[in-house]
């Protein structure tokens, strides 16, 4: 199987609540049968230290340091939040 990557923006820093609700949100709009290559794959979630100044240099990140079947990275990127993973598809 494939993998893909999903990232959202917040304005904010997101709590865990709202993190849940993405993932519940990906999993009604991709069906719950797996493999869906969106959040609704995500076992979790892990905060990370780094800021970036650019939306794509936190993309760029991302997609280095992530890896299939494990947390979705959260990271600053000016005053938003960026919240990405890869997943399985």
């Amino acid at each position: 199987m494939g993998a893909q990557v999903d990232v959202r923006t917040f304005d904010h820093k997101p709590t865990r609540d709202e993190l849940g609700e993405l993932v519940e949100e990906c999993a009604w709009e991709s069906g719950h049968g797996g493999y869906s290559g969106t959040f609704a794959e995500c076992p979790g979630f892990t905060f990370r230290r780094e800021t970036f100044d650019t939306i794509r240099q936190a993309e760029d990140f991302i997609e280095d340091r992530a890896q299939k079947w494990e947390n979705a990275l959260v990271v600053q990127v000016g005053d938003s939040w960026l919240v990405g993973g890869i997943f399985s598809s």
